[in-house]
């Protein structure tokens, strides 16, 4: 008989879809706190936020800009923030700072789900 603490509910990757959703990898480019600039993969596409120092208000803002890099459909492509900083970007939005969960060392992981929460311009 299989014990109840054998099953796959224990597994810690199929812990974190459930609460998480789905997990992406990142690359990041620029962190505060958080990522405040980073890139990830979603459904054939390559989104970056940004959410950069604003001198005039001496903080960060309280929102990423969502923006989509035209030319790469893979992260495989991205090594660093000059292989994407001069391709074509078009705006999808922008989604608050605080919405956006990460993984334990805010490092590695995003949780996909906040791309339903995103303001369109």
């Amino acid at each position: 008989m299989k014990s109840a603490f054998a099953s796959d509910s224990w597994n810690p990757v199929e812990i974190w879809r459930r609460v998480f959703g789905a997990r992406r990898r990142i690359k990041y480019f620029s962190f505060w706190d958080v990522p405040r600039t980073f890139a990830f993969g979603y459904k054939g596409k390559v989104y970056v936020l940004t959410s950069e120092f604003d001198d005039d208000l001496d903080e960060y803002p309280d929102d990423y800009e969502v923006v989509v890099v035209s030319g790469i459909a893979s992260m495989s492509m991205v090594s660093d923030w000059r292989s994407i900083e001069r391709l074509p970007k078009t705006s999808v939005g922008r989604v608050a700072v605080a919405s956006v969960r990460f993984d334990e060392s805010r490092r590695k992981y995003v949780d996909g789900s906040f791309l339903d929460n995103i303001r369109r311009p």
